[in-house]
């Protein structure tokens, strides 16, 4: 981006460049750890070890996100972590702000610094030359400030959700998956427990015998079977409970659209893209003509599952329909599991479909280039149903943790475009910070 009121700069002039350090590695080799592994467009793994340590600014050497620019072309990589060879890597020199570099490149005007006709890609010598917009140092400090107040907000916002979708994984998998308050009534009532659950009896006894366990009120306990039966398919389950495939608890399973886009004015369309930490990004979406292709019946409802169903290392992906703020359909990429509200709350099967996300995953057909997994394969998957009032007891308690989330979400949607919306004006001087600014205090804009 250009500005008639700040200084241009070529990028090498502000940045140190690491690009040497840099050293891919083959998923296969790779050992899974605690360490974001950094590609073109973001963490796209994580690893056991780190080549770098600090604050660092990563700018997308090549694909096609450097001309479409759907997601951001340069991000910020702080504390350890690794970058394999898809991202160049530029650290701010002394004196200079990483934060104000990467929010500049954001905004650059990259075009004639790519090259390659089939995959665009940036050169590091092309790199070095991109013009950065080079206010004082203390404009760009209350730049940074401003831009990066906002981005800590979304990003509490998101780490929130983490918590908030982790506690209700937690509660499933405790109350239908390890059959926690089965094992409770059992226990009181001298019931006989099987072998084969004997560890985890243990387990949970020595649960119930810490001081800050807090026991289920007992008119949700009692909604739990205090018997174990056993079935063919599944093994030892609670007594009464129903051992029934997908297609059995669902009104949908089908695949979405091959959509004809437009750049405006059209249906949102999610493609894989979208799925994303098992929430729906729906600034992600494109747009379909549907003078060009019909979606009637098609549009998506609040608590609809989505499957990844193409693809290597995406598929499997599960998201859930949490809200829809316009009508909205699936590509051909993605599968809809809509629930059968009579037999399987939905906020309950989402839970579920998460539960066996690595499951499906492994369903997958086709080539190592290119899998797939039907519709047939998935609705014949295994869903063990417990007592529908259990479930819209359950689902009372879901319901409230998906509220919270969505309420995140719409928050971090806002302050994203408020930032989007800052962010060029800032960078080109459009919108201009007083020189007495000082990062760090209450900024006033002019």
């Amino acid at each position: 981006m250009e500005s008639d009121l700040y200084e241009m700069l070529p990028l090498e002039h502000l940045v140190t460049i690491h690009d040497k350090s840099r050293k891919p590695v083959t998923k296969s080799d790779r050992k899974p750890g605690p360490y974001p592994y950094y590609g073109a467009s973001g963490v796209t793994d994580y690893v056991e070890g780190y080549i770098f340590d600090g604050n660092y600014v990563l700018l997308a050497e090549d694909g096609d996100n450097l001309r479409t620019r759907n997601t951001p072309i340069a991000f910020m990589a702080k504390g350890k972590f690794w970058v394999n060879n898809h991202a160049h890597i530029v650290k701010a020199k002394d004196g200079e702000s990483s934060s104000y570099i990467c929010y500049a490149l954001q905004v650059a005007n990259i075009t004639s610094y790519i090259s390659g006709s089939t995959r665009p890609k940036i050169t590091q010598a092309d790199m070095r030359k991109i013009p950065v917009s080079a206010p004082p140092s203390i404009v760009r400090d209350s730049i940074a400030h401003i831009l990066g107040s906002l981005d800590s907000k979304i990003e509490l916002n998101r780490q929130t959700n983490q918590t908030l979708e982790q506690m209700a994984q937690a509660l499933f998998k405790s109350w239908f998956v390890d059959f926690d308050p089965v094992i409770d009534m059992a226990l009181a009532a001298g019931n006989l427990i099987p072998e084969e659950l004997q560890a985890r009896t243990k387990r949970r006894q020595q649960q119930l015998a810490k001081p800050d366990h807090k026991p289920l009120p007992d008119d949700i306990l009692q909604l739990f079977p205090s018997e174990f039966e056993l079935t063919e398919e599944l093994g030892w389950v609670p007594l009464g409970w129903e051992v029934l495939t997908l297609a059995d608890i669902t009104t949908e399973l089908r695949r979405g659209i091959s959509p004809k886009y437009i750049e405006e004015g059209g249906i949102k369309v999610v493609n894989q893209r979208c799925i994303r930490g098992h929430e729906v990004d729906f600034n992600l979406c494109r747009q379909n003509d549907t003078n060009l292709r019909n979606i009637t019946g098609r549009e998506l409802q609040v608590g609809d599952v989505l499957v990844n169903s193409t693809g290597v290392g995406t598929l499997g992906r599960i998201a859930s329909v949490k809200y829809l703020d316009a009508a909205t359909v699936v590509d051909s990429h993605v599968t809809v599991v809509r629930p059968n509200p009579a037999k399987y709350s939905p906020s309950v099967f989402a839970q579920l479909m998460v539960s066996k996300e690595r499951e499906i995953e492994a369903l997958g057909e086709g080539s190592t280039g290119q899998t797939e997994l039907s519709r047939k394969i998935l609705s014949e998957q295994l869903a063990l149903v417990p007592d529908i009032e259990l479930l819209r007891a359950a689902d009372q308690l879901f319901v409230k943790l998906s509220a919270a989330s969505v309420t995140n979400v719409k928050q971090v949607n806002t302050l994203g475009q408020l930032r989007d919306t800052l962010l060029p004006k800032l960078i080109s001087g459009e919108l201009r910070l007083p020189p007495e600014a000082v990062c760090g205090e209450d900024t006033k804009l002019s």
